[in-house]
């Protein structure tokens, strides 16, 4: 009896040693996550004990098709509506005429033989100059493209600059809805967006009428930006802070991927509509995948749906196999950052009217926002003139299209494999002042080489697409972290909008002096890398600190810029 009597207690003490270490193992998580909800006073450190993981693929998706569709939009019109070579194709009925050119003259009117007894008698010919009724297009490059569908030159020529032009105005018009985000979350929209973004893609290749077709040009202007603002922001938003720059640097590498094959596919498919759609594949799953998306726990927990955030937040952390903040934590963090919103939020109905203006008193409230507000966009500005301008003006370096847009793809490549070591290394600020005064110098230099040596020019020109490029995705990151969580999206619209401004008017300028003063338009992009980089020494170094929440903390971080400059003197 003994021996199992001692067998016995040998497994009660085994039972109570494991009971005893799996209590230890509790308490010790326990006192973990109390340290971490006792320590932890802001947003950040709840993202950074997150991690980074499962639970941010999905959000990656989103942002990798919206980027990998954007060259269909913007540079496919390079392709699908590329200037044509035509020829007038109508004989009078009237008379006994035939055409006396039969090359491509890209006339809008014809001189026909004018038979009559009288000439004939006096052996003479006489002309009689008609207008075009039908033409004959050259196809050698093309099969098909808008102009030749829709017969888009002489009188209707200005249907075809609107093809690409109602794509800017959806876009800027998009800017301008930005701000509904964050009235209605990022989420809401991107759902919205991505139905509607669909819709005009499918409008575009599968319409027979052209205002159909501009239609569908508006609405993927629009809900593009739409999509792009709101998925970018919430990306930003739920990134841990040391994964900010490689990320967000990395999420435009499909645009860029995309660039340089839609030259490759263009060289295969040759008829307008099915590349459309071939290139607009990135486009037709986002609907579907946007549904599984989980709202932003950042606006949730700054607009007061404490619940909602902390699902959301247990669901991250299990995914990513961290740790979520408390319920207390989150209140707590409401308390000391912004009680008196969410109480009003609580007790007064605010009209989204209201809520826009109160964004606008938000952004230019106090001087350090105003700054911001201000000087951000005017960097972007002067980035997109260069950004679009050095494709544009390079033109002339080659009559071969798919070549031409490859390159332009390639060369920003490696901005992206590198670009995280540059703002990790010199931090953001220093990326975008560095990044533009290297085309501000390349661009000057593409004067002074000699045409013997047009290879050198096609060096520079790969140099400052390659810098450019680095200095609009920095701009990116930049001001997803240089604004508070309650005016974000709607500073991001105003600095897209700026963008779009850029590109609007460096396609107007080069298209004025490319046939007069080439070198001219060289020199005012170079003049714009300079304005835009000593703009932004104006601006607060953001690499690597949380972000902020609301004015008071852009305010606090100003105060620290300025101490430490002073120190730095």
């Amino acid at each position: 009896m003994a021996p199992n009597n001692q067998d016995e207690d040998v497994e009660v003490d085994g039972e109570m040693e494991i009971k005893v270490d799996s209590q230890k193992e509790n308490d010790m998580l326990h006192n973990d996550i109390q340290e971490y909800n006792e320590e932890t006073n802001n947003n950040e450190d709840m993202f950074a004990h997150i991690g980074f993981g499962k639970w941010n693929i999905l959000y990656l998706i989103g942002v990798c098709l919206s980027q990998a569709s954007a060259p269909a939009q913007y540079l496919s019109s390079v392709f699908v509506n590329m200037p044509t070579n035509f020829t007038c194709a109508n004989i009078s009925e009237s008379t006994n005429t035939s055409h006396l050119d039969f090359y491509y003259e890209n006339s809008c009117t014809v001189q026909n033989i004018l038979l009559s007894e009288e000439l004939i008698t006096d052996n003479k010919l006489g002309y009689i100059s008609e207008h075009c009724k039908t033409f004959e297009y050259d196809t050698s490059v093309f099969k098909s493209t808008l102009t030749t569908e829709f017969d888009l030159v002489c009188d209707r020529k200005w249907l075809f600059s609107l093809y690409q032009i109602i794509l800017v105005i959806g876009a800027i018009f998009g800017n301008l809805l930005t701000g509904v985000s964050d009235t209605f979350g990022r989420v809401s929209v991107m759902r919205v967006s991505g139905i509607f973004y669909a819709v005009g893609a499918l409008l575009v290749g599968c319409c027979y009428d052209y205002y159909l077709i501009l239609l569908g040009r508006f609405l993927l202007g629009m809900c593009h930006t739409l999509f792009t603002t709101a998925v970018y922001t919430i990306v930003m938003e739920t990134l841990t802070p040391n994964m900010r720059s490689t990320i967000g640097i990395m999420m435009n590498l499909p645009y860029y991927i995309c660039c340089a094959l839609m030259g490759l596919i263009a060289y295969y498919i040759r008829h307008w509509r099915m590349l459309h759609l071939v290139l607009c594949i990135p486009v037709y799953p986002i609907p579907f995948i946007v549904i599984f998306m989980d709202k932003s726990p950042r606006w949730l927990v700054q607009n007061g749906h404490l619940e909602e955030a902390h699902v959301i937040l247990e669901k991250a952390a299990k995914l990513n196999g961290g740790i979520a903040p408390s319920k207390e934590h989150l209140q707590k963090y409401i308390l000391q950052k912004d009680s008196k919103v969410i109480i009003k939020k609580k007790n007064v109905f605010v009209d989204n009217i209201t809520k826009i203006a109160t964004r606008g008193k938000l952004l230019f409230g106090s001087k350090s926002m105003c700054r911001m507000s201000l000087i951000t966009p005017l960097v972007w500005f002067f980035t997109s003139c260069v950004y679009f301008g050095v494709p544009l003006n390079a033109n002339s370096f080659t009559d071969n299209p798919f070549l031409y847009i490859s390159i332009v793809g390639l060369a920003e490549v490696p901005s992206c494999l590198f670009g995280s070591f540059f703002l990790k290394g010199i931090g953001n600020i220093k990326t975008v002042i560095s990044m533009l005064l290297v085309p501000a110098s390349s661009l000057l230099l593409v004067l002074v080489i000699p045409d013997t040596v047009i290879w050198i020019r096609w060096i520079f020109v790969v140099l400052a697409m390659m810098a450019i490029g680095l200095a609009t995705n920095t701009c990116i990151v930049l001001t997803n972290e240089i604004f508070p969580t309650v005016v974000r999206t709607t500073g991001y619209g105003i600095c897209v909008l700026a963008y779009y401004s850029g590109f609007l008017l460096s396609s107007y300028v080069n298209s004025i002096l490319e046939d007069k003063v080439w070198w001219l338009f060289n020199v005012i992009c170079s003049a714009s890398c300079i304005m835009g980089a000593i703009l932004a020494i104006q601006l607060p170094e953001t690499q690597g600190k949380p972000l902020c929440e609301n004015i008071e903390d852009v305010k606090r971080r100003e105060a620290d810029r300025l101490k430490n400059n002073s120190e730095y003197k």
